[in-house]
């Protein structure tokens, strides 16, 4: 049980750090530094791939139980690196577009074969230069493999549905 809890203190971590579209605007000069070092390393950890275990985990969790919560996890990530992208601090402005790549990759594998919101019926466009990056490859596969443990939501509420 201590295992589960301390995946999902790591798994929000990432997510609120994928999440930020700017960074505070009071930091001081050592704290602009931490947070260059910061957005260095999680660009570093989505770039190669690093990241694709914790992707693993997370698209076997979110099939397994119907959870919509990865692909608007991703959509926001993405929305949130395009806000960044035009930051004056150079490791964020990385770390933005690495975040841009990722994750409108990782949206698109999500959008055919995984949690989406149940009302979308369209997929979205494949991104240009997919075939050729290895992460978006390893993504569509692992995408793939899980995709066996994909249950569309059952929803508890039935009120809360709107029609």
């Amino acid at each position: 049980m201590r295992d589960t809890a301390e995946y999902f203190k790591m798994a929000y971590g990432l997510w609120n750090a994928f999440f930020l579209k700017e960074l505070p605007q009071s930091l001081d000069a050592d704290e602009i530094i931490a947070a260059s070092r910061l957005c260095d390393k999680l660009t570093e950890f989505l770039l190669p791939g690093r990241c694709l275990k914790w992707i693993e985990m997370a698209t076997i969790i979110n099939y397994a139980f119907g959870y919509v919560n990865i692909y608007e996890n991703a959509v926001g990530a993405l929305d949130a690196a395009y806000d960044g992208i035009s930051n004056p601090l150079p490791s964020f402005r990385r770390f933005s577009i690495a975040r841009t790549q990722f994750f409108t990759d990782y949206t698109y594998v999500l959008s055919p074969i995984g949690p989406t919101d149940p009302w979308e019926e369209e997929s979205l466009s494949k991104p240009e230069g997919l075939d050729t990056r290895q992460v978006a490859a390893q993504l569509l596969s692992l995408g793939k493999q899980w995709m066996h443990l994909f249950r569309r939501p059952r929803f508890r509420n039935l009120s809360a549905v709107n029609y």
